[in-house]
């Protein structure tokens, strides 16, 4: 579709300004469309194509060659959504320029305040950053009293900002006189006509997989909060914690990992290093602990499960799960078993140390298994041009199809149970 002519009923046809830096249409064309959608970020880009001239209205422009397109077209009125975000200290490249087009109407829509650094709700001892962000939405409403051949910015500090930042009275009811002159202000109480919300919830079953995939990070996130700030040993676990401000960003990560299990159409594989394999069962459980053979064998057994994505049956409540904690005395609890037995194991009721349990936890990390179904459609897609290509003139002779199903996950590789 696209703009329509004569004198028809409107056409409700809209522009919307996707490329931010790219080339606008020509005047006329845009003066074609009802409705012309641009960000912030165009009207600073195209600010540039102005600047050069002393001028700062569109008239003085519209001979310029090389102007922007945006200052050649009268606008019945321009809407600033989120208009605090142009309300800054200074005027900026887009306020300035959204100044510059013509229009007969200008509205800025803004649920938010505008900034104040300060956290002293004294309105003479706030921060002047607040009264001086009211300058540049008035730069862009054109307020006669503010033009720059009026005084500009000066006759604002001059009205307004030094008063207001010596705490003067007056200051402040002048401002409050002016913004009545140029601000409606609704709330969801004053607007009668718009219908109280309906809210209709559907709940999904999950699948077992996407069960399981949730109960594995949701299991990860919970035992680290349960080892790190509800067992106190002889050290501090804090450091580690999800709930430590320092470790925000795995807990940001984490939160995102839930957000995703409870989307669905994936799957979950713990992984787990050598290194940390290992350890658990020699120096952990065999040289700390005095774990037999047969007791490292168990261990063993839940770790390699692990990493194939298999579960493994929590030893008080019996439910399976894809990570369980182990105890000194190799049982396997689940969160909430840990949670409702803190210091002692709740399958043979032996109390261990704090310290020595949470440094045999093993250490897993969790991976992602995306779209299997699509993965598969993909090796397959890859397959057939392999095979399309062989016999072609002049075509290399590919190596032969790997059809051994992906790895799931980045794991590395575990040693053989003894």
């Amino acid at each position: 579709g696209g703009p329509g002519g004569g004198d028809e009923e409107p056409r409700n046809f809209a522009y919307f300004d996707f490329d931010r830096s790219g080339d606008l249409p020509p005047p006329d064309v845009i003066a074609g469309y009802d409705i012309f959608v641009t960000s912030l970020e165009r009207l600073s880009y195209e600010w540039k194509r102005g600047k050069d001239n002393s001028a700062a209205y569109k008239y003085e422009y519209e001979g310029q060659r090389g102007a922007s397109p945006l200052l050649k077209v009268e606008f019945v009125r321009i809407v600033v959504d989120e208009g605090h975000k142009v309300a800054k200290g200074t005027v900026t490249n887009s306020i300035q320029f959204a100044s510059w087009i013509y229009s007969n109407r200008r509205w800025i829509m803004s649920g938010t305040p505008t900034p104040a650094p300060g956290t002293n709700i004294d309105v003479y001892a706030t921060s002047a950053a607040e009264c001086t962000a009211v300058s540049g939405l008035l730069r862009y409403l054109l307020h006669p009293r503010f033009l720059p051949e009026n005084g500009g910015r000066q006759a604002f500090n001059d009205e307004f900002l030094r008063g207001w930042k010596a705490g003067d009275y007056d200051a402040f009811f002048r401002l409050c006189c002016l913004l009545r002159e140029v601000m409606v202000r609704h709330n969801k109480s004053s607007i009668k006509g718009i219908p109280p919300p309906k809210h209709i919830v559907t709940r999904l079953p999950m699948s077992r997989q996407e069960a399981l995939a949730y109960n594995t990070i949701a299991t990860a996130a919970r035992l680290n909060v349960i080892l790190t700030t509800k067992m106190e040993g002889r050290t501090s676990a804090w450091q580690d914690s999800l709930l430590n401000p320092a470790q925000y960003k795995f807990a940001l990560q984490m939160m995102q990992n839930i957000r995703l299990a409870c989307c669905g159409g994936s799957r979950v594989c713990p992984t787990l290093t050598a290194k940390f394999f290992e350890e658990t069962i020699h120096q952990e459980l065999g040289f700390k602990h005095g774990a037999g053979e047969a007791e490292k064998q168990v261990a063993r057994n839940f770790m390699n499960r692990a990493v194939m994505m298999e579960t493994t049956s929590c030893g008080v409540c019996a439910q399976s799960f894809q990570l369980l904690a182990i105890t000194p005395c190799v049982h396997f609890m689940c969160a909430d078993c840990v949670e409702d037995n803190l210091g002692e194991c709740g399958a043979c009721g032996k109390e261990y140390d704090v310290d020595d349990f949470q440094t045999l936890q093993p250490g897993f990390d969790t991976q992602w298994v995306w779209n299997l179904e699509g993965e598969k459609q993909e090796r397959d897609r890859e397959l057939n041009i392999i095979r399309s290509l062989r016999g072609a003139p002049g075509a290399l002779t590919p190596p032969a199809a790997d059809n051994s199903p992906p790895p799931q996950g980045d794991v590395d590789p575990l040693p053989p149970p003894a």
